[in-house]
């Protein structure tokens, strides 16, 4: 699925591969069985950027999981309008904790996931 969209793109996935988390603060989910990866639109129309992921439980999507896609929204938004992205190309770069004033994208390739 992944793999699908870093090819194709956002616009060219089968509509029942994801579903609309909260349409009015554009958070998004991928599905597949009961497990669901939250995303937003990033930069460009066929950025996913992938938040958290969670097995389904309910008829409702997972308030937190949406909650925290909405905050690293907010923050990604910012970065990208300050030029403050930061795209980590390998995991081994990746530090912890990230300072507040940056925004790191870790980028992965469709192997390292599971969907």
């Amino acid at each position: 699925m992944i793999g699908h969209v870093a090819a194709r793109g956002l616009q060219n996935i089968p509509s029942a591969w994801w579903h609309e988390a909260d349409k009015a603060k554009g958070i998004y989910e991928f599905r597949k069985g009961p497990l669901r990866l939250f995303f937003f639109k990033g930069a460009g129309i066929d950025i996913a950027v992938c938040t958290s992921g969670v097995r389904k439980s309910g008829q409702k999507a997972d308030k937190p999981a949406v909650n925290k896609a909405v905050r690293w929204k907010a923050d990604y938004l910012d970065a990208v309008t300050s030029n403050t992205l930061e795209v980590v190309d390998d995991e081994t770069e990746w530090t912890y904790p990230v300072s507040t004033d940056t925004f790191r994208f870790l980028e992965l390739e469709s192997d390292q996931i599971g969907l």
